[in-house]
C-alpha cells in the first residue's frame, strides 16, 4: 500500500465517470444560465427555504455558495484557501447552520494526511480544524438530526519499511469540534461513510477489501459491527448513496469482468436484501433518490427515467419523465445528485472535457436546464433548509 493509494482510487473514479457517455446520446444541453438577466422558462416553486449548497473552485481556493432555486439568489457561505487545485469536501447539517469539510491543503501530499473542519455557515467566528488526520477523499456523513457526523480517519502502522501502511478508523464528530473513534478496522483497504440510520444509533460502511467489498453497520456508541452484505462485488461499488428515509443504499457495482457489465441495485437495510433495478451498461450508473425510498431517477439516453424501488411493494415499468432538448457544447457525462426535499428540483452534474458544471432541472415542468454559475471545477454539497 502506497501513500498516493486513495488518489489513485480517487483518479480511476473520475475516469470512469469520463467514460460513462460512451453509452449516451450525442447531443448536448440548452442551458439557462442565472447570471444572466434572462429569467429561466420554468415554473418556479413559491419562494421558501430549500437551498442548494455546492463548492466552487478555481484550483488556489474553494468558496462554498448557496443557491435559492425559486429566486436564482446567490450567497457566499465561506472561501478556503489550497494549492494544487484539490477542492474541499464539505456537507452542510440538514438544517443549514453547520458546515464540516475535509481539506488536502497541498495536493502533492497523500489523501490520508487530509485535516477537517467545522465552521458555522452563517457566523463571524473563523472555521476550526477538527482532526488533522482524516482521509481527504470521503465527505462527511450528518446524521438526520444534524447533530452529528461520521468521517474516516487513516493511522499509520510504524515500521512499515519503504512503502507505508495504515489502517482505518471511522470517528463521529459533532458541532462543537469533540469527536471520538468508534470503530477500527485493520483488515480493509478503505472503510467509506455511507450514511446514518434513521434514528441516528448505528452507520452504514462499505469495507473494501482486495477480493471485494462488503456493507457493515456499525453502532456508533458501543462500536459494534455487524455484516449487512458479506460479499457485494468482486471488485468496489460505486456511488452508494442512502435513501432519504434510510432504509434502502443503491449502488452501482461490476457483474462481469470478462465483457464490463455493470448493474445498478438497491439494498435494504433491515436486511441486506439485494434487487436490481437496471444491468446492462458497459460503465458505472449514477442515480439520484427522490424524496423518500420509492423512487430513483436516472439520466438515459438524454431523458430524466423514473424507477420504482421495491420499497413500494409495486415494482413497475420505468417512466420517462421528459426528453432534454440538447445542442451546443456536449458535456461527457450528465449525472442526477439529488431531489430537493420538497421534491421539486433536480440537481445534477455535467463533465467536459476540461471542466465540470451543475445544473438544475424543475421536476416535470420543462425541458430546459438551468445553470448554477460556477468555475471550472465544481462539488455536490446537498440540499439544506434555511
Amino acid at each position: 500500500m502506497t501513500k498516493n493509494r486513495v488518489l489513485v482510487v480517487l483518479a480511476a473514479i473520475s475516469f470512469v465517470l469520463a467514460a460513462r457517455l460512451a453509452g449516451m446520446h450525442q447531443s448536448s444541453l440548452v442551458i439557462q444560465d442565472r447570471s444572466s438577466d434572462k429569467q429561466p422558462q420554468v415554473q418556479l416553486a413559491a419562494p421558501g427555504t430549500v437551498q442548494l449548497a455546492y463548492v466552487d473552485s478555481d484550483g488556489s481556493e474553494s468558496t462554498v455558495w448557496s443557491l435559492t432555486p425559486a429566486t436564482g439568489a446567490r450567497e457566499k457561505l465561506l472561501t478556503v484557501g489550497h494549492a494544487n487545485g484539490y477542492p474541499i469536501k464539505a456537507s452542510a447539517d440538514p438544517a443549514g447552520i453547520f458546515l464540516a469539510y475535509t481539506a488536502l491543503a497541498d495536493g502533492t501530499e497523500p489523501a490520508f494526511k487530509g485535516s477537517l473542519w467545522m465552521a458555522r455557515i452563517h457566523g463571524e467566528s473563523p472555521p476550526f480544524l477538527t482532526d488533522d488526520r482524516v482521509d481527504y477523499g470521503w465527505t462527511p456523513k450528518w446524521s438526520p438530526r444534524g447533530s452529528q457526523f461520521i468521517y474516516e480517519k487513516k493511522i499509520l502502522l510504524p515500521n512499515t519499511g519503504p512503502a507505508d501502511r495504515y489502517y482505518n478508523q471511522l470517528a463521529v464528530g459533532d458541532a462543537s469540534g469533540k469527536t471520538r473513534v468508534v470503530y477500527s478496522d485493520f483488515a480493509s483497504l478503505e472503510l467509506v461513510p455511507i450514511g446514518w440510520s434513521a434514528n441516528g444509533e448505528s452507520v452504514f460502511v462499505d469495507r473494501i477489501f482486495p477480493e471485494g467489498d462488503s456493507l457493515y453497520v456499525i453502532d456508533v456508541r458501543s462500536g459494534t459491527a455487524r455484516s449487512l452484505v458479506a460479499h457485494l462485488t468482486d471488485t468496489a461499488a460505486a456511488y452508494l448513496e442512502l435513501s432519504p428515509n434510510g432504509r434502502q443504499i443503491v449502488a452501482s457495482i461490476l457483474v462481469n469482468r470478462t465483457v464490463p457489465s455493470y448493474a445498478l441495485i438497491t439494498v435494504s437495510t433491515k436486511d441486506g436484501h439485494i434487487d436490481q433495478i437496471l444491468a446492462g451498461a458497459s460503465q458505472h450508473y449514477r442515480a439520484a433518490w427522490g424524496t423518500d425510498d420509492s423512487s430513483l431517477l436516472t439520466f438515459e439516453r438524454g431523458s430524466f427515467i423514473r424507477h420504482n424501488t421495491p420499497s413500494t411493494g409495486q415494482v413497475t415499468a420505468p417512466r420517462e419523465l421528459v426528453k432534454i432538448q440538447l445542442s451546443g457544447t456536449q458535456p461527457r457525462v450528465l449525472a442526477p445528485l439529488g431531489s430537493s426535499p420538497d421534491g421539486q428540483w433536480v440537481a445534477l452534474r455535467a463533465y467536459y472535457a476540461s471542466s465540470d458544471r451543475l445544473f438544475l432541472w424543475h421536476q416535470g415542468t420543462g425541458s430546459d436546464l438551468i445553470s448554477v454559475p460556477s468555475g471550472h471545477w465544481v462539488e455536490f454539497v446537498g440540499w439544506i433548509n434555511r
